[in-house]
């Protein structure tokens, strides 16, 4: 089951970008920019139903899109946001979402109830919030910030969610991945490398591997096999052996012949797919180091991200 989604772009020059972005206000007609995040009901994977994507629509806040059989494609709820939706992640046990919210922050939705679904919570973050990723243990959240860096979000924190470290990166931070475990956080950002950061203990958090791509990049996943999509525009991906993340390194890439913005694996790790503007590339991706385009999924012009739900 795959679903698309935009990303927020990762510009090699970010202020150009944001100008472009403040001009926009809002979603053009052609291109509107969304992000999915599927939830399933925290049962075991093989079983796993997925019951609800979350819509990040930038100007148009979020929405809560049904996907069981009685109510599939229904918009079951739709919120304004402080800022401009741009990105999302919804935690572990599928009870709340996590918005970037560009310069409104971070958001954090209430999902108990689904038709009402309601923003709880909102996090002024260290610069303008363009990715999130929501972690295993469910008490962290991490946050692409811009010019900031990185931060670290406490939930749990005494008086309500707040910015517990902000690790500074030199650069634009513009999308950002969690390992399975948590621990780590995989952030892309305008100078072109993946930066690795450990966060096993958040108020100690530091970067301990970056790594060159050579391309601008765009959306990022992390599979279950060690490995890490990055999808960098017109010079395809690259994947990012992290099985040892103070060793990680390219191991491989594929020019996929149209603009890779977005990224996702399978639940195996065996396959992956990229959006690239036009549809949806399907690679095999069972050795890393020699990826192979296997298939292609037809989409419509301005697909410029991919989310794969379990099953």
């Amino acid at each position: 089951r795959v679903r698309f989604h935009r990303p927020p772009s990762a510009q090699r020059d970010v202020s150009q970008a944001l100008r472009r972005r403040r001009a926009r206000g809002g979603p053009r007609r052609s291109r509107v920019r969304r992000e999915v995040s599927l939830e399933g009901d925290g049962t075991a994977a093989a079983t796993v139903v997925v019951r609800v994507a979350v819509v990040a629509e930038r100007g148009g806040g979020v929405r809560v899109v049904g996907l069981l059989a009685a109510s599939r494609g229904q918009t079951l709820a739709r919120l304004d946001t402080p800022g401009a939706a741009v990105g999302v992640a919804i935690a572990g046990n599928g009870r709340q979402a996590y918005v970037a919210d560009d310069f409104g922050g971070l958001s954090v939705i209430d999902l108990s109830t689904l038709s009402a679904a309601r923003v709880t919570a909102t996090v002024a973050t260290s610069g303008y919030a363009y990715g999130v990723a929501a972690t295993a243990g469910g008490r962290y959240v991490y946050v692409a910030a811009g010019q900031g860096g990185l931060d670290i979000v406490d939930l749990l924190a005494a008086g309500g969610p707040r910015v517990a470290r902000t690790v500074a990166l030199g650069n634009y931070a513009l999308g950002v991945a969690a390992s399975a475990d948590g621990r780590y956080a995989f952030v892309t950002n305008s100078a072109g490398t993946l930066q690795l950061i450990d966060a096993a203990n958040p108020a100690t958090a530091a970067v301990v591997r970056t790594v060159t791509l050579g391309a601008a990049p765009e959306g990022i996943a992390v599979g279950p096999a060690g490995a890490a999509l990055v999808a960098c525009g017109q010079a395809g991906v690259k994947i990012v052996s992290v099985a040892t993340p103070t060793a990680a390194a390219v191991v491989g890439s594929l020019d996929t012949r149209g603009r890779a913005w977005g990224a996702a694996f399978s639940s195996d790790g065996r396959r992956a797919y990229v959006a690239d503007g036009s549809g949806t590339v399907v690679l095999d991706v069972a050795n890393p180091a020699a990826p192979r385009a296997i298939g292609r999924l037809d989409g419509a012009v301005g697909s410029l991200g991919v989310a794969v739900g379990p099953g």
